[in-house]
């Protein structure tokens, strides 16, 4: 299979944990809303919700839209500088370098300490991410292009059992 280029995996990557941020922080501020209406009025309470998931949705979709094009900016550096040829044993190297500097540059105006601890996340993340697909998408017969299919089958296993469970309620 053929890899996409810098550009095109940066504006994909961008585009989608932009939306996933949208609608993960949409949510979460959507709820946040409903518990802290100061009103137990519809009008009040959907106006504290559409308040609160605007404001919780754009600023987790900018946050993640942001981090993934330092990602972009550093694996792109790191080529550059050949980080890989650094460390042949493992494929982890460069892309945990990326999610450390990212982090840290995310979070660079929060001191020293700050910094470090976000790009210990941001190597987390990325040393996760890449556990799961090297390790165990392949134990599961999954290839990494079809990892969405796996989701989508567990939540369709996940109604059937709703179903199933209030069909049993019925009788």
């Amino acid at each position: 299979t053929q890899q996409r280029k810098w550009n095109e995996r940066l504006t994909h990557n961008c585009a989608v944990l932009y939306l996933g941020g949208l609608v993960v922080g949409g949510t979460y501020g959507a709820l946040e809303g409903i518990r802290k209406s100061p009103s137990a009025a519809f009008r009040i309470r959907f106006n504290s919700m559409l308040n609160y998931s605007a404001k919780r949705g754009s600023t987790c979709g900018n946050m993640l839209g942001v981090l993934t094009i330092m990602y972009a900016v550093a694996e792109k550096a790191g080529d550059k500088l050949h980080l890989d040829s650094l460390n042949r044993r493992s494929d982890y190297f460069g892309p945990m370098v990326c999610g450390f500097a990212s982090g840290a540059v995310f979070k660079c105006t929060a001191g020293l300490r700050g910094s470090i601890v976000s790009g210990l996340i941001g190597m987390g993340v990325v040393a996760a991410i890449r556990f799961t697909q090297n390790v165990l998408l392949p134990k599961m017969g999954v290839s990494q292009r079809n990892a969405h299919v796996l989701l989508f089958s567990w939540l369709k296993k996940k109604k059937k059992k709703k179903k199933k469970k209030k069909k049993k309620k019925k009788k």
